[in-house]
């Protein structure tokens, strides 16, 4: 990643940062926070899937021929794995759930805000591609590379968004308070991104940074907001603007 491409990131975090501030104090776009009756049951519930998830990536990417899992062809194993591992770390997630007859709302989807969100989320995608310089990416088509990547990164982002920013962010509210909250959901999000980041350790100390300052970010903007979808779009389309042209 060169200086430009740092520069142009920092510009979207800023332009990011001063969008949901301003859209935060619409009042349409106000929320009530969401509390829990047992909340510390609801911690030890998150911190346990959370823990038996990372175990299961570190097991994974440090086993021998990472247990045979292989990657269709234009996909990065360590997105592919990523991939993997979210996906059954949200069934896991979302059982609890189920179990507990929670609803959506509890994890950061609440379906009587989802216009709200959805708006935001398009301007949050939109702002991102613009500030990034990508716009000639709309309008040039897209190589099976872009596709592929942009597919993956929609289900990484929409699995680790609901686990981190939803279920885990929203229950370490009612624990330690919102800022602490966000404080440990990014830390914790970056240590679980340790195992992945280890797969190419050339990049390994800036991609930790990277992912830290991104994870604060993605924090950030669900307290403001109080739901998943914009979080999960922006993150998405972040992402995958990397490989877009």
């Amino acid at each position: 990643m060169t200086t430009s491409d740092i520069l142009l990131f920092i510009s979207e975090w800023l332009g990011v940062i001063a969008i949901v501030w301003v859209i935060g104090m619409i009042p349409s776009f106000q929320f009530r926070p969401v509390k829990f009756i047992y909340p510390k049951r609801e911690g030890i519930i998150s911190i346990s899937l959370y823990a038996v998830m990372l175990i299961a990536a570190f097991v994974i990417t440090t086993g021998k021929d990472r247990l045979g899992l292989v990657a269709p062809e234009t996909v990065p194993l360590a997105l592919w794995i990523r991939l993997l591992i979210g996906g059954i770390g949200l069934v896991a997630f979302g059982l609890s759930l189920l179990a507990r007859r929670q609803p959506l709302l509890s994890i950061g989807w609440n379906p009587k805000r989802i216009n709200q969100a959805g708006r935001l989320a398009l301007a949050l995608a939109l702002g991102s591609i613009f500030l990034r310089g990508k716009a000639g990416a709309l309008t040039n088509g897209f190589s099976p590379l872009e596709v592929s990547m942009l597919l993956v990164w929609l289900g990484i982002a929409f699995a680790e968004e609901t686990i981190f920013r939803g279920f885990i962010q929203f229950r370490f509210n009612t624990i330690f308070g919102n800022r602490l909250s966000w404080l440990l959901t990014a830390l914790l999000y970056v240590v679980w991104s340790i195992p992945f980041l280890m797969l190419a350790p050339e990049t390994f100390l800036f991609r930790l940074l990277f992912t830290l300052v991104q994870g604060l970010l993605l924090g950030f903007v669900e307290l403001k907001i109080g739901h998943v979808l914009p979080v999960f779009v922006y993150r998405a389309i972040s992402e995958w603007l990397v490989f877009a042209s």
